[in-house]
Order: C-alpha cells, then sequence, then structure tokens
C-alpha cells in the first residue's frame, strides 16, 4: 500500500521509540552463539541473566566475551543468589574488569528461599557497592500485570524505597519492566505508579518472537499474571506470527504513547531474546530500521512486517 502521511507518522514513532532498544539473552543460551556481532548492532546495551541456581562466574565469563565484541554489558545481580557481601563485591568487581561493566539490572530473584542474607534487591543496594565500584546505572524491577507472591502494598512500597534510594546513590536508576502482552496494561501501570510518586524513568520489557507454547511455559514460569488472555488472544493460526503481532502492537502501542505524551516515563524498549537470539533481533532491528509496512490498522497498533 502507499504510505500516508498518517503512516509515516505513526511509522516514525516505532523507529524513534527503538533507538536505544537493549536485548537479554542468558549465560547457557549466549554460548551457541559464538559472534554475536553477526546478530547484533555494536554498542549495543546487552543484559546477561543469572538465573536461579546459577554461578556468576559464568556470567562474568559470558560478560568479558561480549565486551571483547563489542557490546555494552549489563549483568544481573539477583539477590537471592548471592550469599553474603564478599561474593557480591567479588562479582561486581569480576564484571567490572573484565567487562568495563558500569550499568547493572538489581533483581529480587525468582526462588523460594534464599542461598544467603539477601532477599531483597534493596538489600544489595544498601550495601553501596555499586557506588564504590563506580555503577552509572542501575535498572530495578517493573511488574505492570502484579505478581502473585508479593501483594500490591508490598510493590509499592518496595518502589518508594527505590525511588528514595534515588536520590542517596551517584548513578542514574531506572525501571526495567517484566515482559507483558498489552501497551494498555504498561500504560495504566504507569500511570498508577506516577500518581503514587514514582520518578524513575521506564524501560518497557517486550517478549521476542517465539513458539507460542514455549512462551506460554516461559510466562507462566515467570508467573505472568496475563498469561490466560494471551493463551485466548493468540489462539489459532502460526502460533510464531500470532505471537510476533501481538509483540508489534505492544510496540506500537507504546511508541504513540511516548509521542502523544510528552510527561510520559516510558522511554525505551527492552527485548527478552529467551534464547532466540537471531530471530529476535532481525525482527527488532527490521522495526528499527524502518523496514516494515503499515497496515490499514497501524494506529490501533496493527503492523505488517
Amino acid at each position: 500500500m502507499l504510505e500516508t502521511i498518517d503512516d509515516a507518522s505513526v511509522k516514525q514513532q516505532i523507529i524513534d521509540f527503538l533507538q536505544d532498544v537493549s536485548i537479554s539473552i542468558t549465560p547457557d543460551a549466549a554460548e551457541r552463539f559464538s559472534d554475536f556481532r553477526k546478530y547484533v548492532k555494536p554498542e549495543t546495551s546487552v543484559f546477561i541473566g543469572l538465573l536461579p541456581g546459577g554461578d556468576y562466574r559464568e556470567v562474568v565469563k559470558t560478560s568479558a566475551r561480549l565486551h571483547k565484541q563489542g557490546f555494552r554489558v549489563v549483568p544481573h545481580f539477583t539477590a537471592r543468589n548471592i550469599p553474603n557481601q564478599s561474593t557480591l563485591e567479588d562479582y561486581l568487581n569480576s564484571v567490572c574488569e573484565t567487562a568495563a561493566v558500569d550499568e547493572v539490572l538489581v533483581l529480587a530473584g525468582d526462588v523460594a528461599t534464599p542461598v544467603g542474607e539477601y532477599h531483597c534487591s534493596m538489600q544489595l543496594l544498601e550495601t553501596g557497592l555499586f557506588d564504590k565500584y563506580g555503577i552509572k546505572r542501575i535498572g530495578v524491577a517493573g511488574h505492570p500485570e502484579g505478581s502473585p507472591d508479593i501483594g500490591v502494598e508490598e510493590l509499592n512500597r518496595a518502589l518508594a524505597q527505590k525511588n528514595a534510594f534515588a536520590s542517596q546513590t551517584n548513578a542514574e536508576m531506572y525501571i526495567l519492566t517484566q515482559f507483558c502482552f498489552d501497551a494498555a496494561d504498561i500504560i495504566a501501570w504507569e500511570k498508577q505508579i506516577n500518581a503514587a510518586g514514582n520518578r524513575l524513568p521506564i524501560c518497557a520489557g517486550i517478549a521476542g518472537p517465539m513458539e507460542l507454547g514455549a512462551l506460554l511455559r516461559i510466562a507462566t514460569k515467570c508467573k505472568i499474571g496475563d498469561s490466560i488472555r494471551m493463551m485466548a488472544r493468540l489462539a489459532g493460526g502460526l502460533a510464531k506470527s500470532k505471537t510476533m503481532q501481538t509483540s508489534d502492537q505492544i510496540i506500537a502501542g507504546l511508541a504513540s504513547h511516548r509521542a502523544r505524551t510528552p510527561e510520559t516515563k516510558i522511554q525505551r524498549a527492552h527485548v527478552f531474546t529467551f534464547g532466540n537470539l537471531s530471530n529476535a533481533t532481525r525482527w527488532i532491528y527490521s522495526m528499527a530500521d524502518g523496514e516494515f509496512s503499515l497496515n490499514d490498522n497501524a494506529q490501533n497498533g496493527d503492523l505488517f512486517l
């Protein structure tokens, strides 16, 4: 179809929203790709996950390799996987020395029983070690759909504590959200937390394209509250294309919201690759580079890629 002026505006909103897109991968998944430069643009921020039961030294090893290939590495620091301050400092010192790390993602961690003395992200932040090692940016978790393990009041209290801590650290802090399946849920959540006093910018987590069944298993494991509604939405047809279409809609919806709402704190996107690095980066860069066209419902978030 011929692109109209309105189409051009919508398309540019999407391109602008994705200019600083980051991705995530685990050390195990990263081992399958010897050279990330074949798939990922230079200087992209690549988040390296520390999974439950994982060894932080594997994160250090992966971080060093990707740093040498020209990427900005952002390791996860998950409180419930770190036994004590000595281990925390060794982990932090190692990634800073071997991968020039200046940004981290600090999380509680999804294990029922902590391996040591830490059980929440604030305990890691309050050690002062991130300032000691010159960390410039710190991401913390956001839960637009809530959490079955943490009540709303506790989530709100934790976010208020992180906002207060932001004025005490030398680092810039931001929120990275859990992946969701509807832009409206993220926008409504942002409105709610901002009304409660949030001042931190928001990076929206988005699921990369993958087979439907696998995504549902991950959503269930991650305890995403909207899994059942997503299942109904994506039922029928080719699972992979349906999943990709839904992620397209989220990006389009958030890009439009960002363009229309100057005061929004939703600034950029982060793609969870779930190990599908080549598919995820091909998909996201096609949009970031403007290599897509819009259908007649583009302003509602439906794209043809």
